[in-house]
């Protein structure tokens, strides 16, 4: 749970009550049988035998590709849609992938980027010296994935940001938290801040003994745990008895609320409101009770292959798509796996760059202006696409052109409700998207470290504090400046600056607003000055402060206009008939990639920039091959023979969603997942997993998964 409010803090850089407090009826046996009579009959899994081979194999089937001869039925021309992070994702990876083919962006404002934003400001500090910091607007810090453990699925997309720090050059300018650093989060409930129980402390067993205890005095004493204890229990028995229900959630056969989903596993509403609503503010600044549970990132945290599916405890399930995205990257990238084993050796946690995402933007875009065959087209908002039947292809027409451009391929990260009204509403289904407005404030004050003793990364305020003390709307709170100025434990009193801020102070950021504005009218949000003043009244009450600090403070402010897309409860089917409509609309030739379709996110939205780029390309088709192939060989050389072995990998489509609520997963040894369980794997030049033990079942598809894809 404490993780995935890490995720929910994370996120909240991204931008992101109604602030009087509902009371929740949840029926938990109705909510939970929902789920449940569509259970597939699991079958039970042998355990896998294991023989010893030579650390170098011979199991290659293919020779490492050019990515300049991949397909040559790919587009010639290619237009993406939008500016942000995902947008030039997409149109760095397409150059990658298709050298010869002709790139154009399309951004409707002056600016590339999107949400990712910085400003630097000067300041002054109590002693009278002055100097520069920078307020970061929209996601400045990820979350390493590489600490995988307990049910939760092992997953790779993180090595796809790895790939461009490594290939863009900013591999020494990556910075990572150190195991211990950070580790303190906190929820704001009832009307103080509350620390949530970290890791065991390392040290022996009094240490151990002693976080036990001050956990245990936590959960007596604070009402935030109000109904911890039988919550657990209830949520340790319906796992057993549930397990295959994670299936039907990912494949769109049901669905739920975040919040009536997990209410029904824990039997009571009391974590739902205190706990996962906090984190939802966090992810999507949205309506816990209203988001999906299907295409929540919290499903990250379930697992086909526990339960009364149990696999071995040496095994794990994973999806074939994150081996094959593994396989692809690692594969002859060296330099890559370099930057990921870094974090691993320092145990990271988090990981950022000096100058937040802003630096990865600013180096797509110097690299993609530096491309003769890509095109940039700012302040240039597109008003119409449409397809054009007599040369299969989609037409772009905007304001300074004569007459709409076709292109063999467009690609749009733009909203998908703004994608409709573009596309005339010939995709239905995409209409009924919905976003959060996100009201960001910076603030830095000039004395460092007021907000200590509550150091770390930050806090979030769940749904259920009251009006009194949450009148402001304020989703949560993060603490920059604990982030980028670390003491030195060398030199006491001294600090290593691990930001862009060239003096020290304490530095926080903000977040407003969310679902609680949905009714709101424009007219009705609060100004910069007055969100600015807001914000320092809801800090200095959170924090203790005496309204005189808020004089000294320096406030920064921007209104995120429905920045974070909102998937309500039937996510995943709606985005199943989107790529229908596509489909017939534009026989495929525009594909969305993006927050409006995808898990919430940065590491998702450059995975699926990655992912459409490499099937527009052709390269998806060849690693899925590949690693179909690679799957057939190691069951041969194990003696094994299974016929799911060379089961290709669910593609992406056309459209970008065919992948949506297909799934097929693997049950994998944990020694053979290069970077993560400690396992010392890694891959060769030509694809092969490289480890000391080579396991009989190395891949064997979970049989339920096919069944329930085979139904849909």
């Amino acid at each position: 749970m404490r993780d995935a409010v890490i995720r929910a803090l994370l996120n909240m850089y991204a931008t992101s009550p109604r602030c009087l407090a509902r009371t929740r009826c949840i029926r938990t046996t109705t909510a939970f049988k929902a789920l449940s009579t569509a259970a597939v009959a699991a079958r039970p899994r042998p355990r896998p035998q294991h023989r010893t081979q030579p650390r170098s194999s011979n199991y290659g089937i293919l020779i490492s590709r050019s990515y300049s001869q991949i397909n040559n039925n790919s587009p010639r021309s290619v237009a993406v849609l939008g500016g942000g992070l995902t947008g030039l994702t997409t149109a760095w990876y397409l150059a990658r992938f298709l050298p010869q083919a002709k790139i154009a962006i399309y951004e409707a404002s002056d600016r590339l980027a999107g949400w990712i934003d910085s400003e630097t400001v000067p300041v002054k500090t109590i002693d009278g010296e002055e100097g520069t910091v920078n307020f970061q607007r929209g996601a400045r810090v990820l979350q390493t994935l590489h600490k995988a453990k307990g049910k939760a699925l092992p997953r790779y997309e993180d090595l796809v940001f790895y790939e461009l720090v490594a290939k863009l050059g900013l591999a020494d300018k990556l910075q990572f938290s150190k195991e211990g650093e950070l580790a303190d989060r906190y929820i704001y409930y009832p009307d103080h801040l509350v620390r949530l129980p970290g890791a065991a402390a390392d040290g022996g067993l009094l240490n151990k003994l002693g976080w036990a205890l001050d956990v245990a005095g936590q959960i007596i004493q604070e009402p935030l745990y109000k109904g911890l204890i039988p919550s657990v229990a209830n949520l340790m028995y319906q796992t057993w008895k549930y397990p295959s229900e994670y299936l039907h959630l990912l494949c769109g056969n049901a669905d739920i609320s975040v919040g009536h989903y997990w209410a029904a596993r824990f039997g009571r509403p009391d974590l739902v409101d205190n706990v996962l609503s906090a984190m939802m503010h966090g992810i999507y600044g949205g309506d816990v009770w209203k988001l999906s549970m299907a295409s929540s990132p919290l499903v990250h945290s379930l697992n086909p292959g526990f339960g009364k599916n149990q696999l071995p405890i040496t095994d794990t399930a994973i999806r074939l798509e994150d081996l094959d995205l593994m396989i692809d990257i690692l594969k002859g990238n060296q330099d890559v796996f370099d930057v990921a084993t870094a974090a691993l050796k320092v145990k990271a946690n988090m990981m950022w760059l000096p100058d937040g995402l802003t630096t990865l933007t600013d180096r797509l875009i110097h690299e993609l202006k530096k491309n003769p065959n890509v095109t940039i087209k700012t302040g240039e908002p597109v008003t119409a696409i449409r397809y054009h039947e007599p040369t299969n292809s989609v037409a772009i027409t905007t304001p300074s052109q004569k007459r709409p451009i076709s292109y063999h391929k467009v690609v749009s990260t733009l909203f998908a409700k703004t994608l409709a009204k573009l596309c005339e509403y010939q995709l239905p289904s995409l209409e009924k998207s919905t976003a959060t407005t996100i009201q960001v404030v910076n603030l830095w004050y000039p004395s460092p470290r007021l907000n200590h003793p509550y150091s770390g990364f930050g806090y979030l305020i769940p749904q259920t504090v009251s009006y009194k003390e949450n009148p402001e709307c304020l989703l949560g709170v993060l603490f920059d400046s604990d982030r980028e100025f670390v003491p030195d434990p060398s030199n006491p009193g001294t600090f290593f600056n691990r930001g862009s801020d060239t003096v020290h102070g304490t530095k926080l950021t903000v977040m407003m607003g969310g679902h609680y504005w949905d009714e709101l009218p424009e007219e009705f949000l609060p100004d910069a000055k007055t969100a600015a003043e807001q914000a320092k009244k809801a800090v200095a009450r959170h924090l203790g402060w005496p309204d005189a600090l808020a004089e000294h403070a320096v406030a920064s402010t921007k209104l995120c206009r429905e920045c974070i897309p909102q998937h309500m409860v039937g996510h995943i089917k709606r985005m199943k008939a989107a790529d229908g409509e596509l489909e017939w609309a534009f026989k495929g030739k525009l594909a969305v990639v993006g927050g409006s379709y995808q898990t919430p996110g940065v590491l998702s939205s450059l995975r699926g920039a990655r992912d459409i780029a490499a099937q527009i390309s052709g390269v998806e088709a060849e690693v899925s091959r590949f690693c179909a192939n690679q799957r057939t060989a190691y069951a041969a050389a194990s003696g094994a023979t299974y016929k799911d072995t060379k089961i290709q990998t669910p593609s992406v489509g056309d459209t970008g969603l065919g992948r949506i609520g297909k799934l097929t997963f693997a049950a994998f040894p944990k020694i053979n997942l290069p970077l993560r369980y400690g396992s010392g794997a890694s891959v060769d030049k030509d694809g092969n997993i490289v480890t000391e033990v080579v396991p009989l079942n190395l891949l064997k598809p979970l049989r339920e998964t096919r069944k329930n894809n085979e139904r849909m």
